[in-house]
């Protein structure tokens, strides 16, 4: 939990780690080299990328914390790894954004959703200040719709990069009140 890793002459790691979050969030801090990381990061915490390059190889990372890309500093997910962000988790914090800062993002690899205990309609995924790159198929599940930096899903789940957010409509009025006319209807049928 906190403290920064500086890699003067850049850093390769297989390990896993488990960030915790406990005395903020980890920085790593690499300026004009990479950080590779092929190890999974886990846990409550988040991390910064303050400087340099991040890569996240890792196929299971699954971190509940914040992601922030300081100016000039990129964070890249290799086209092999994958990131599950729990929307649960995103609530709790008050809904911040799972990606932040003004810096670089590439997501080439995949990003799954945890939608586990939300219970929200919206959920701020990336900060549009970040200058993001990502393939078609990134967000897993998800469709991109031809021409547009939008992805959905069915059941009306919709991606915006324009905007950084992931919505599901609320029921209009219209659901509810026909919704409502049938249970009626059901249980005038059962006496």
């Amino acid at each position: 939990g906190g403290g920064k890793i500086t890699a003067v002459n850049g850093l390769t790691s297989n390990m896993n780690m488990t960030l915790t979050g406990s005395n903020g969030n980890i920085k790593f801090s690499a300026a004009g080299q990479t950080i590779q990381l092929g190890g999974n990061l886990t846990g409550r915490g988040g991390l910064e990328v303050s400087a340099g390059t991040l890569l996240l190889k890792g196929a299971a990372n699954a971190y509940d914390g914040q992601t922030v890309v300081d100016t000039g500093a990129t964070l890249t997910l290799d086209s092999t790894a994958a990131l599950t962000l729990s929307l649960s988790a995103l609530e709790t914090d008050g809904n911040r954004f799972a990606f932040d800062g003004d810096g670089y993002l590439t997501l080439n690899g995949t990003v799954n959703l945890d939608f586990t205990g939300a219970t929200g309609t919206e959920w701020k995924l990336i900060n549009t200040s970040l200058i993001a790159t990502m393939n078609d198929n990134w967000l897993a599940g998800f469709t991109k719709d031809s021409g547009d930096d939008i992805w959905t899903k069915d059941g009306g789940y919709t991606f915006r990069l324009d905007t950084g957010i992931l919505t599901i409509p609320e029921p209009s009025a219209w659901t509810l009140l026909l919704t409502g006319a049938a249970l009626l209807a059901v249980l005038r049928r059962r006496r």
